[in-house]
């Protein structure tokens, strides 16, 4: 009596034909070694790319637009309670600040400090090359730190110009600006005897105008 094998795969064995099936000359099927291999071959192209990019300077180039595009969402959408938009003047060797107030009360700006220096304020003249009076109690704050006092009424923009910071504000080779420690002190009026701080978690984006 004939004996038929039994089939213990049942009726999954139609969906696992050709899985490691062999051809007319006894070899295993290389379609799954073959697929590994091209992922592996993609996998070390990219690796060999990123390196590549890396050694040209792509990535530092790239991580400083994206500091510089938060730097310039924070300090001119989120800052509180003072946003701040800076753009360096090379004519006059001066950062011209726009200084915006967000919430419903007055303030009274007593210095503006960049890279850790405090800096005399003057009040801006739309004249080219030209800036208003002073704002501080003397005109240099650098080597002696003055005290200044610009109302910002609220919800306002009031616009002042640094004193020459050159030696600080080095735009040249700069694409879109630089970035720097910002501190504004100031007072409310409840407490016109405590000095508040506003530094932020970014630094200030100082734009360098093109050309």
């Amino acid at each position: 009596m004939e004996i038929k094998e039994k089939n213990l795969w049942g009726r999954n064995q139609g969906n696992l034909r050709g899985y490691g099936q062999k051809d007319a000359g006894g070899r295993r099927s290389l379609r799954g070694q073959s697929l590994l291999d091209y992922v592996i071959i993609v996998g070390v192209a990219l690796v060999i790319a990123l390196v590549a990019l890396g050694l040209l300077g792509f990535w530092p180039t790239v991580t400083l637009d994206f500091q510089t595009r938060q730097a310039i969402t924070y300090w001119q959408d989120q800052a509180r309670p003072i946003t701040v938009d800076a753009v360096y003047n090379p004519s006059t060797g001066r950062v011209e600040f726009a200084l915006q107030t967000q919430i419903d009360e007055p303030i009274t700006l007593t210095q503006l400090s960049v890279d850790g220096m405090p800096l005399s304020l003057f009040a801006y003249d739309a004249n080219p090359g030209h800036v208003g009076a002073g704002v501080c109690n003397q005109a240099a704050c650098r080597l002696i730190p003055c005290t200044c006092a610009i109302s910002l009424p609220p919800r306002s923009i009031v616009r002042v110009v640094s004193e020459p910071v050159s030696d600080i504000v080095q735009c040249g080779g700069a694409k879109t600006g630089l970035l720097r420690p910002l501190t504004l002190s100031y007072v409310m009026p409840v407490d016109v005897s405590t000095t508040l701080n506003e530094s932020g978690p970014l630094n200030l984006n100082i734009v360098c105008p093109s050309g």
